[in-house]
C-alpha cells in the first residue's frame, strides 16, 4: 500500500472499498490496517474516522475509539453523525459532562434530533441533574409522544423528585400504549399501594443496566454505602477468621462485595441479572467465574453442595418473596455453609413483606426467621444496620447470618 498517494484517487477509492469489505466481513485486523493507512494519506476524509471509530467501539476498544472520534470531529467537513458517535463513546466511558457537551453541540446543528435529546436526558440523569433530565425527555415526547423509554425515564425521575402524581400519570401513559409493560406496571403498583410479592426480572435488569456506568460513584460516594465492609466483618467473625473454599456473590453487581471478600475465599463466583453490571465486575478481575442469570435459577441449576459461603448484599429488596431462593441456596451449599445477607427492615409483625413506594421490598424479622426455618436454615445472628442514605434520612435494614440445621 506504500505506493499510494492522495494524487491517485482511483487507487484510494479501491483501497477504501477494500476497507469497507473487510469491515463488513468481520476481518477486523485488515479493515483497521486499511483505515489507518488511508487516514495517513487523506487525513481530511471524515468518513474514515467515523468507520474506524465504529470498528474500535464494536470491538470494545472504547478509549481508542474516543481518540479517533476526537480527531474526526475537528475536521472542517465532519458530519454531525461523527459528533453523535463521539458522544455515545463518551457516555459509554462514563464521561457524562463531555458527552453532554457533545450532544448539545450536535443539537445546534439539528435541534430535532430525537436520539440526541434522549441520550442527553440519560447523561443528565447520570449527573443527577434530574430537573434538566425531565426537560430533556419532554423534548423527546414533544416530538414523539409514543416514545416509551423517554416516558418511562421521565416518570422515574418525577418519582425521584417527589412529583408522585405526575409520575403515576407517566406510568399510566406507558401502560396505555403497552398494557403488558412490566416495569411500568410494577412501579405504578409501588406508588399506588397495590400488593406485589416479587419484582419483574425485566425491571431489575433495566434498572441496573441503566445505572451500571455510575453505580459505584453514586452508592459509595453519594449514598454512603458501606454494607460490603460490614458484611465482611460479620462473616469473618462468624467463621472465626478462617478461609472459605468457594464463595457465591448473589446479585454481585459491579463487584463491591468481591473487592472486600476476594481474600477470604479460594474460589469466588458472582451472578447477576444485569449484563452491564457483570461487565463492570469482570473489568475488576476479581471473580473466577461470572454468570448473567437470575439468582434463584442459577442456584437451582448449580451443582448441589458447591458453596460454603453465600452473600447477598442489598439484593433481596429487589426480589420480594424469598422461600424459593432460600431453598435453592440450601441445595447449592455445603453442609457447613454460611449464608449472610441484608434486607430493608419492616418493623413489627403485622406484615410479612411490603412493596414500598421506592420500588424495593422490606421484610419483617418474623418473615425472614420463618422462611429460613422452613427451608432448613438456622438464624445465627441478626443486626440492625443503616444501609445507605436516601433523601434526608437513612434506610434502615438488618444483616442476617444463617447456617444449615444440624442433621437429626
Amino acid at each position: 500500500m506504500n505506493h499510494l498517494s492522495a494524487d491517485n484517487p482511483k487507487a484510494l477509492q479501491t483501497l477504501f472499498l477494500k476497507a469497507l469489505e473487510a469491515h463488513r466481513n468481520g476481518d477486523i485486523v485488515a479493515a483497521e490496517s486499511y483505515y489507518h493507512h488511508l487516514i495517513k494519506l487523506i487525513p481530511e476524509f471524515w468518513q474514515l474516522y467515523y468507520n474506524l471509530g465504529l470498528l474500535l467501539f464494536d470491538t470494545h476498544r472504547y478509549e481508542e475509539a474516543l481518540e479517533i472520534y476526537r480527531e474526526g470531529v475537528d475536521l472542517p467537513e465532519a458530519d454531525n453523525d461523527l459528533l453523535f458517535n463521539l458522544a455515545i463513546c463518551q457516555k459509554k466511558l462514563g464521561l457524562f459532562e463531555e458527552a453532554l457537551s457533545s450532544y448539545n453541540q450536535a443539537l445546534t446543528v439539528d435541534p430535532n434530533d430525537l436520539d440526541c435529546h434522549y441520550n442527553r436526558g440519560g447523561c443528565l440523569m447520570a449527573l443527577e441533574r434530574y430537573e434538566e433530565a425531565i426537560s430533556a425527555y419532554q423534548e423527546v415526547l414533544l416530538r414523539e409522544p409514543d416514545h416509551l423509554s423517554a416516558r418511562l425515564n421521565q416518570a422515574y425521575l418525577l418519582h425521584r423528585t417527589g412529583e408522585i402524581v405526575s409520575a403515576i400519570a407517566g406510568y399510566r401513559k406507558v401502560l396505555e400504549r403497552d398494557p403488558g409493560h412490566q416495569s411500568a406496571g410494577y412501579m405504578l403498583a409501588a406508588l399506588t399501594g397495590d400488593s406485589r410479592t416479587c419484582a419483574p426480572h425485566s425491571y431489575i435488569r433495566d434498572v441496573f443496566n441503566q445505572f451500571s456506568a455510575h453505580y459505584e460513584k453514586r452508592v459509595v460516594g453519594s449514598l454512603s454505602y458501606r454494607l460490603p465492609e460490614r458484611l465482611l466483618k460479620i462473616v469473618m467473625r462468624e467463621n472465626h477468621g478462617d478461609q472459605f473454599l468457594s464463595l457465591l456473590d448473589l446479585g454481585c453487581g459491579t463487584g463491591l462485595i468481591g473487592r472486600q471478600c476476594r481474600r477470604i475465599a479460594e474460589i469466588m463466583h458472582g451472578v447477576d441479572l444485569s449484563e452491564k453490571m457483570i461487565e463492570k465486575a469482570r473489568q475488576k478481575g476479581l471473580y473466577d467465574q461470572l454468570y448473567i442469570q437470575e439468582i434463584c435459577a442459577f442456584l437451582t441449576s448449580a451443582r448441589a453442595g458447591t458453596y460454603d459461603l453465600l452473600i447477598a448484599a442489598d439484593v433481596f429488596a429487589y426480589i420480594g418473596e424469598l422461600e424459593a431462593t432460600f431453598a435453592a441456596a440450601y441445595r447449592a451449599s455445603t453442609s457447613n455453609a454460611l449464608f449472610c445477607f441484608s434486607v430493608e427492615d419492616l418493623p413489627g409483625n403485622t406484615e410479612l413483606l411490603r412493596l414500598q413506594s421506592s420500588g424495593r421490598f422490606a421484610h419483617s424479622r418474623s418473615y425472614i426467621e420463618n422462611s429460613a426455618s422452613f427451608c432448613g436454615w438456622v438464624i445465627r445472628c441478626s443486626e440492625k444496620v443503616d444501609l445507605r442514605l436516601e433523601g434526608e434520612g437513612r434506610i434502615q435494614g438488618r444483616i442476617y447470618t444463617m447456617r444449615k440445621k444440624a442433621s437429626s
